[in-house]
């Protein structure tokens, strides 16, 4: 029997060629995207605008959310319950872009699936030959005029590749460009917060900010990203429900760093931060991270996994 389970997972090894969320903005994605909620058609539809590879395609997804948005009561009722970036004022804006870009003759070109899934897998495994070179070909392949709108899949993989490969200042560069078009794109919001969490501060309090300045810069964007109906971090943009989990597990383990000195404290991060690494499944990118976070998590408190733990709705932010 246990020949058999081995062989079996030897298997599913050859068989798995790509992570379900090696591409975030892909547009199928039963596991990533759960939600048929007003507010998650509406964020789809809102990344398959920013996420256009032409004009035409830019126009038409412009037209598709200028319609969502005329029939449904959600603005005419100013519902309170709007998450971070998806109120009118955003919405619109970015249907104007649209109209905006009618003149644009040239579209970055668009990383293939097939190197999509060559930076998952390599990412998955923490693979970093493989995803240094995988970056080398997207970066040779996206850099074109800087009179081009930046393409918001292409910019948002190598970022994410950027971090993995621990170079925090171009990946920071990379999000701050992009966010500059697409100010609430959750993405590349989710990864800024990475970014502020991950990237090392030299001389503490002698040049640049403190580390604490970056966990309180980090704990707002992710604040930001939960529905205001809800009060705890277990939920955010449920179509980036395994990056949500890996950047909060991020968060409460370095929390539980700067926490070290109170017992209390410390104990209660370090647990959230091992339940949400453990959140994350097999098949996604951020698998190997996770497994990462996980022996942090019981190095720093070996008796974590014999206590009992809350259900990802009961992790209050605080």
């Amino acid at each position: 029997m246990k020949r058999l389970v081995t062989s079996l997972q030897k298997l599913l090894a050859k068989i798995m060629t790509h992570c379900f969320d090696a591409d975030p903005y892909a547009k199928v994605d039963a596991k990533a995207r759960k939600s048929h909620s007003i507010m998650s058609n509406l964020r789809r539809q809102r990344g398959d605008l920013r996420n256009s590879t032409s004009v035409e395609d830019l126009l038409c997804n412009a037209r598709i959310l200028i319609e969502q948005l005329s029939h449904n009561d959600l603005y005419v009722l100013r519902h309170q319950n709007i998450p971070y970036g998806l109120d009118e004022e955003n919405l619109r804006s970015c249907c104007d872009m649209a109209e905006k870009e009618r003149e644009i003759v040239e579209f970055k070109p668009v990383l293939s699936v097939e190197l999509i899934n060559k930076f998952g897998k390599a990412l998955h495994d923490i693979n970093d030959e493989k995803l240094r070179a995988c970056f080398d070909i997207a970066y040779e392949l996206t850099s074109c005029s800087p009179y081009v709108t930046p393409h918001l899949k292409n910019q948002a993989i190598i970022a994410q590749a950027l971090i993995a490969l621990k170079d925090y200042n171009q990946a920071e560069a990379v999000l701050n460009q992009v966010l500059d078009v697409y100010p609430h794109d959750d993405f590349c919001l989710y990864c800024k917060a990475e970014v502020l969490i991950e990237k090392p501060v030299f001389m503490y309090g002698f040049f640049g900010d403190s580390k604490a300045n970056h966990l309180a810069q980090a704990r707002e964007i992710l604040r930001a990203l939960i529905p205001a109906s809800q009060s705890n971090e277990a939920d955010g943009v449920s179509m980036y429900q395994s990056k949500h989990d890996l950047v909060w597990a991020k968060f409460r383990l370095l929390e539980a760093k700067c926490n070290a000195l109170s017992s209390t404290n410390f104990v209660s991060s370090v647990k959230k931060a091992h339940e949400l690494s453990k959140y994350i499944p097999q098949d996604s990118v951020y698998y190997g991270q996770a497994k990462q976070l996980i022996a942090q998590c019981l190095q720093m408190c070996p008796d974590i996994e014999s206590t009992s733990y809350l259900s990802r709705f009961h992790y209050l932010v605080n």
